[in-house]
């Protein structure tokens, strides 16, 4: 005779997806996390959790006031604190380029050794330049406080355009593809 009969939930393929997704989302937000400051406050939120689990748990009412009114402002702090983290990540998840896929859409490839050649002339003419390169996200704000360009960049082009007393030197030159967008823009 057994004291306890034990029944598992039926285990089928949907949980097992269910498990992978989430799984997936933890990773994908702990590498987003990593070695950001981030951390810290999570830990912190983590800690107030626990410390309101601990007060239903013990029956302390002051406690559990406290920490039912930190619920209700927490909600709102996250959203203020985690705001640039926020906007990053729901940037970055918008610009995971199903539409490129979906139309087979070509980008133009960045010329690397181009930027990289150009920097190292202006290092020689001790001479500084700050480059923007864009991926998938729009710089609007960005262009719009410099000069359009639209040049195919060559290490010349860029390396003219960061020359003492050139009239776009102040400011960045912003790179899409192959091309100079726009330059002397404010960042």
């Amino acid at each position: 005779m057994t004291l306890f009969k034990i029944r598992f939930l039926p285990f089928t393929l949907y949980d097992v997806i269910d498990i992978l997704i989430v799984a997936s989302l933890l990773y994908v937000i702990f590498q987003w996390l990593k070695g950001s400051r981030s951390i810290q406050m999570i830990l912190a939120l983590l800690f107030l959790a626990v410390a309101a689990i601990a007060a239903e748990w013990g029956n302390l009412h002051a406690l559990g006031w406290i920490m039912s009114n930190v619920k209700t402002i927490g909600i709102v702090a996250i959203f203020i604190v985690f705001q640039p983290e926020i906007r990053s990540a729901l940037t970055k998840l918008g610009g995971l380029g199903i539409s490129d896929i979906i139309f087979r859409k070509q980008r133009a490839l960045i010329p690397i050794d181009d930027i990289v050649e150009s920097m190292f002339e202006l290092a020689k003419r001790n001479l500084g330049g700050l480059a923007v390169i864009t991926r998938r996200s729009g710089l609007k704000e960005v262009l719009d406080t410099g000069k359009p360009i639209d040049a195919i960049l060559t290490p010349e082009l860029l390396v003219t355009l960061f020359t003492k007393n050139a009239p776009l030197h102040d400011g960045a030159a912003v790179i899409k593809g192959d091309r100079i967008v726009a330059a002397g823009c404010v960042l």
